[in-house]
């Protein structure tokens, strides 16, 4: 019988001493990349070290960003509120329109409550690099609108498609399947965000604003004297 990894650990829970050892190892794994990271940047020359920092920033920006707005705002929209859904999956509009051209004041409130924790985000890595937190912002920003150009009928070259499937980058035809079906296609820019975003969707479903409307019609539908 595996012994307990921590004295809190009930004695012969295997399965939990071996999740919490791997646990143990990324975490030990991570901090001896970063600091290999930092030793590296102390002793490259200042240009690459500046250049390094700027592509740092730019993908933390990206891939964080992401991350916290994925799970921290538009998966809670799907779950209990209505803003989102109202607004980025209004079916009776363009939803190019919605993204890119639309000044309505709750339009605007959804995309900035989705952009915040990208802010935040760069805002944090800015002591990195500024022009490289910046640059993420940039980049997100012009993903935004090239995610929503499959209304105007605008097809993913051949080759971008090649290159993009690989790094798990959300084309504009997979995003194009989360307006479709709110409930699939997850994540804003990357692609592996989904898988996730579905599992907690599926966990948290009793609790949703969904499930409640549809056990109060249950409840109306019961006769009086039943």
């Amino acid at each position: 019988m595996t012994a307990p990894l921590i004295a809190s650990t009930p004695p012969g829970d295997g399965q939990l001493n071996a999740m919490l050892r791997a646990r143990l190892r990324c975490t030990v794994a991570l901090k001896r990349v970063f600091v290999w990271y930092i030793e590296l940047i102390v002793q490259l020359p200042s240009e690459i070290t500046a250049s390094m920092l700027f592509a740092t920033a730019l993908i933390v920006t990206l891939v964080v960003g992401d991350f916290a707005s994925t799970f921290f705002y538009h998966v809670p929209q799907h779950l209990w509120f209505t803003l989102h859904l109202r607004t980025h999956h209004d079916r009776r509009r363009s939803y190019f329109d919605h993204a890119v051209l639309s000044t309505n004041p709750a339009v605007l409130l959804d995309g900035l409550l989705g952009a915040i924790p990208y802010l935040v985000v760069a805002a944090l890595v800015a002591r990195l690099s500024w022009p490289g937190a910046l640059a993420g912002l940039v980049l997100g920003q012009l993903h935004v609108w090239w995610r929503h150009t499959t209304q105007l009928r605008w097809l993913t070259p051949g080759w971008a498609r090649r290159f993009l499937r690989p790094l798990a980058i959300v084309l504009p035809e997979d995003h194009d399947g989360h307006h479709r079906n709110p409930d699939t296609e997850f994540g804003d820019i990357f692609r592996f965000y989904d898988a996730p975003a579905r599992a907690i969707l599926a966990w948290l479903a009793p609790t949703s604003r969904r499930a409640r409307k549809a056990g109060r019609r249950t409840t109306r539908r019961v006769p009086a004297g039943a």
